[in-house]
């Protein structure tokens, strides 16, 4: 079973906004002979067009990150989580799980029912995970 979780979409004024800004860093970087801002302008320019996902599946909690086509994952199996903790009242209605590997944490936002199921999933794939699952602040 695969568990996708909930992003804030960007606002529409962002793509413009940053490629703008590129252009005028590449404008300064040109006319200032500072080449040294090529790279953030570019940085700058593309970054918009980065989506990204949250995934918990059998294989783990994962980040998928794509840009034009292509793929980049950020995989932590089950076997290297350590926590998993629900947190009922910081995204309500929704629950933030805070997912925990060495001193390390990942957040992701979930609806009630799927973070259930990945707690359950949680549970059969890695028994010796500490489960911390806070009472629903409803």
């Amino acid at each position: 079973m695969t568990f996708k979780g909930k992003i804030k979409p960007r606002s529409k004024w962002v793509k413009p906004a940053a490629v703008l800004g590129a252009l005028v860093l590449l404008g300064f970087a040109v006319t200032s002979g500072k080449y040294g801002y090529f790279v953030p302008a570019l940085i700058l320019a593309v970054a918009p067009f980065l989506k990204k996902e949250y995934i918990i599946d059998e294989d783990g909690a994962d980040i998928k990150f794509s840009l034009w086509g292509r793929e980049y994952r950020n995989l932590w199996s089950w076997q290297d989580i350590t926590t998993l903790h629900a947190d009922y009242g910081k995204a309500y209605p929704d629950v933030m799980l805070h997912i925990g590997k060495d001193i390390v944490v990942r957040s992701f936002i979930f609806e009630v029912e799927q973070t259930e199921g990945i707690i359950k999933m949680a549970k059969e794939k890695n028994p010796s995970i500490y489960i911390d699952n806070a009472q629903n602040m409803k």
